[in-house]
């Protein structure tokens, strides 16, 4: 039997802490529009307006050119969702959306 602390054996020492980077992911906006829709260009240039002061990835889908999304969204568009789940349609409410980005980015996080 050994005096010796198991633990100043490097073996069985934890390794050392290092400085961890972690990516909180960024919420995806989804525009679902189609071409001509006037609604879907107001909407979409305030969520630039948006975008100056919060991260937030926009994509653009035209519902045209997807049968099912057609199907879903026709009457509606411009429909806008947050990391998948629609939120919005025809217009959006600037403070709502602003509380669902930052809603959004703390569930991306885990807090």
């Amino acid at each position: 039997m050994s005096n010796r602390d198991e633990t100043s054996d490097p073996k069985s020492c934890p390794p050392p802490n290092r400085a961890r980077s972690y990516t909180v992911p960024i919420p995806i906006v989804t525009v679902y529009s189609r071409p001509g829709c006037h609604l879907c260009d107001v909407v979409k240039q305030q969520l630039e307006t948006i975008r100056r002061d919060m991260e937030f990835h926009i994509e653009e889908r035209n519902i045209d050119e997807d049968a099912s999304l057609r199907e879903r969204y026709n009457d509606d568009v411009p429909v806008i969702a947050v990391n998948g789940e629609d939120v919005f349609k025809h217009r959006i409410h600037i403070g709502k959306m602003r509380d669902m980005l930052s809603l959004a980015k703390q569930e991306n996080s885990g807090q």
